[in-house]
């Protein structure tokens, strides 16, 4: 799932990070005016595309990182480059190089002692870690966030550190601390006017309850996210609890309700030309007709799913629809789709993928940022 929209944020210092304080005399001296002006330029260049599109937004920051490669600049605005930096390289998957680069951001924070940027950096540094799988420096970096936010009274930082501290145990499925810290960020949350942030934060603690088969609290949480999410007319947000919401709807049996919200879901991602959540979206009807029993109409979905380019897609779909046609006793169909699946998912070995769906296969999943 994409499962969109949750700050990045940056912050912390202490102990337990001590050496990404360190840094070079250089830091505090100061640039030529002009050689700041001019790097300074092609940074703000860079912002424009922050979070819109990654190769324009590394090309201007690579400018930047041209001029300083020959004079000194100003060491706040360093900084900034090397976290704008990181920023992209987590864009692009690239997670080990980026907590290179956001580890030289909070040595040029702490030594110049500017506790927000600091803050976010941590928090950055905890989304990498995070990333990679590596949860008790996620879960380090991200407590030092909260604390800095704290001091620095950044209410925003500690916002996003609790959220990413809630993905954080919620992928090692420690379910009650991950509600814990959400519970704290909504609580902050509700403080603000940030709808969307609202939502984002009761999508996770739905989410979270649902990974505890707790259904009734998890749909509360969804239905209130999704009233906040039409508020902000936040349609990727709303896309995505549209989908979730079809998913309880089924476990509780209420199949009505779930195929309403799955069409629902559909219309919304068309609307936004959002493929591979329209993908999902048919995934969660052709559930919903399966739990029916209602194989015709599975039939039917199947197909428009067995439309896609990924050949792993399309062998699951032609594995869902040969089940389908035995179920409805229709076993020549039955046996017609079973030997396509073969074909296809014998194509779709890694071996003999084309180079782009062998690479889709691997790339590594997302989360907030």
């Amino acid at each position: 799932m994409k499962m969109t929209t949750a700050l990045v944020a940056l912050l912390t210092c202490g102990a337990p990070f001590a050496h990404y304080g360190q840094t070079t005399a250089s830091v505090t001296e100061h640039a030529p005016k002009n050689d700041t002006a001019l790097a300074r330029t092609h940074y703000d260049q860079a912002m424009l595309f922050l979070g819109k599109n990654t190769d324009s937004l590394t090309f201007y920051l690579e400018k930047a990182f041209d001029i300083a490669e020959y004079a000194n600049i100003d060491p706040k605005l360093r900084g900034s480059m090397n976290y704008a930096m990181s920023r992209s390289l987590i864009e692009q998957g690239k997670y080990a190089t980026a907590i290179t680069y956001t580890s030289q951001a909070i040595g040029i924070f702490t030594a110049l002692g500017q506790q927000k940027l600091l803050g976010r950096s941590y928090n950055q540094l905890g989304n990498s870690y995070n990333f990679l799988d590596r949860y008790e420096e996620a879960v380090q970096a991200l407590e030092m966030a909260i604390s800095i936010g704290k001091t620095a009274l950044d209410t925003p930082v500690q916002i996003s550190a609790l959220i990413n501290l809630g993905t954080t145990f919620g992928r090692l499925n420690e379910i009650d601390r991950a509600i814990t810290y959400l519970v704290r960020a909504d609580s902050l949350a509700a403080k603000t006017n940030q709808l969307a942030l609202k939502a984002q934060i009761g999508m996770n603690l739905g989410i979270s309850y649902q990974k505890q088969k707790d259904y009734s609290n998890a749909l509360g949480y969804f239905l209130k996210a999704i009233q906040l999410a039409r508020l902000a007319q936040d349609k990727q947000l709303l896309t995505n609890l549209y989908s979730l919401i079809a998913i309880v709807y089924t476990k509780q049996a209420n199949y009505a309700k779930a195929e309403e919200t799955c069409r629902l879901s559909m219309a919304t991602y068309q609307e936004l030309k959002d493929a591979a959540g329209l993908a999902q979206a048919r995934a969660s009807l052709l559930y919903v007709y399966e739990q029916t029993k209602q194989y015709k109409k599975a039939i039917a979905v199947a197909e428009e799913m067995s439309a896609s380019t990924d050949l792993l897609v399309k062998a699951d779909c032609m594995r869902k629809i040969g089940e389908c046609y035995r179920k409805l006793g229709r076993f020549g169909k039955a046996r017609e789709y079973k030997m396509r699946y073969k074909a296809i998912e014998a194509r779709a070995r890694p071996g003999n993928l084309p180079e782009n769906i062998e690479q889709n296969s691997r790339r590594p999943r997302k989360t907030q940022q």
